[in-house]
């Protein structure tokens, strides 16, 4: 999939006619293009913001994107009962990797060890253009939440069957990658084929009536 983000910066006439009275000079309207090759999996969205320039006294209007990569295989396997999002600690290499998507959730999983939660089979591929101090594609990462949070969910997971499960990364709008986790516990099988029921009649009812 070819995704397509244009980043703009603007400044109005009328500022600039006041910059060049002001400075003897004009600024140049500087627009910036940035192309994303993607794999199919991974969603993209755009956001536009206005943000007033402190220097020109102009407006700059900027194009954000944002992306996310879900692991649509724990709602099939798993009851969630809760979400959190966390902070997700990554090297540089790591980060180049998710921006392109190169990321795979497998079967993966969270769990404690002195009191700090990691998440352990997230498959982030090595980058492509690294050298000595590219990444090991399955090392585990450590999972950036609050004291109360920690101690919440590890309370929870001592209890009979629950999992912490990865559900999605997303990149903020401040550029940082997020990860959403969830505590559930496991379906039962003929649980699964209820949720299949209720996905197919969805899609059904969608097709039909061109929802």
């Amino acid at each position: 999939m070819l995704s397509y983000t244009k980043l703009a910066k603007r400044n109005t006439g009328e500022n600039e006619k006041t910059t060049k009275q002001k400075q003897g000079k004009v600024h140049g309207r500087n627009t910036y293009f940035l192309i994303l090759l993607l794999p199919a999996k991974v969603k993209v969205t755009t956001k536009i913001l206005l943000c007033p320039s402190p220097y020109l006294h102009s407006t700059r209007l900027l194009y954000f994107y944002s992306m996310e990569l879900s692991n649509r295989k724990a709602y099939h396997d798993y009851f969630f009962e809760a979400t959190y999002i966390a902070g997700l600690v990554l090297n540089g290499t790591e980060v180049k990797s998710l921006r392109m998507g190169k990321a795979s959730f497998n079967d993966s999983f969270c769990y404690f060890a002195n009191g700090e939660l990691f998440v352990k089979s997230l498959h982030i591929s090595e980058y492509n253009y690294g050298t000595y101090n590219n990444h090991e594609p399955m090392q585990e990462r450590k999972l950036l939440l609050n004291k109360k949070e920690l101690q919440k969910l590890e309370a929870k997971t001592k209890e009979k069957g629950y999992s912490i499960i990865p559900l999605k990364i997303f990149l903020t709008d401040k550029g940082i990658f997020k990860i959403e986790i969830g505590i559930g516990k496991g379906k039962k099988n003929y649980d699964k084929r209820e949720t299949i029921k209720e996905r197919d009649s969805e899609r059904d009812i969608k097709r039909k009536y061109g929802i």
